[in-house]
This record gives C-alpha cells, structure tokens and sequence, in this order.
C-alpha cells in the first residue's frame, strides 16, 4: 500500500500513501478504519469508548473528517409538520411525506 518511487540512484522521491491524501482538497467521502481504536465507541452517543478486542461498537468515526464529532445536523427528520429543515428544488410536504 505503499506508492515508493525509486529514482535512477536507487533513492525513493515519493512520501508513503496516507488514506487521508484523499481528502486533501475537500473532495466527499468517508474514511472509517476499524483497526484505529481512537475511532471507535461502544455507545452511540462517542461517551464511552473501546478499549479492548471483542467490546461492542456502536459508533465508528470518520477519519475524514479529523474525529471530529458535529451535531446532528436533520433538524426535521420525521416531517411531521412541513419541510422546515429541508432544502430542494420541488419537494412537497403532504401528511408526514415529503
């Protein structure tokens, strides 16, 4: 998984691959390692975390995004009143719908 170049004098002129390249210029995506222990929590919430092989997981965090942890950002998820919350060119709210 490394992207080694070796030059004409047998010294490499390329860094190691980083999955986090990826993201350098702010494209979309995901980036979730479950091999990184700092990204993983048994509750949903991110209060308790794994400390250990074999505990339950219940909330994985995206490399991506530098760990951090934002607010839940649907506001109206359930439309239970209109489409406040929601953004779209022709959405229409109609008993719970959109």
């Amino acid at each position: 998984m490394f992207g080694l170049g070796v030059n004409r004098l047998g010294a490499t002129n390329q860094k190691p691959f980083s999955p986090a390249s990826l993201f350098n210029n702010g494209e979309a995506g995901v980036w979730y390692d479950p091999s990184s222990i700092n990204t993983l929590y048994q509750d949903y919430q991110g209060v308790t975390p794994v400390t250990a092989v074999g505990e339950p997981v219940g909330l994985m965090l995206d490399k991506s995004e530098g760990l951090a942890q934002g607010p839940e950002l649907v506001t109206n998820g359930d439309f239970a009143t209109n489409l406040s919350g929601w953004s779209g060119a022709g959405w229409v709210w109609s008993n719970g719908k959109a």
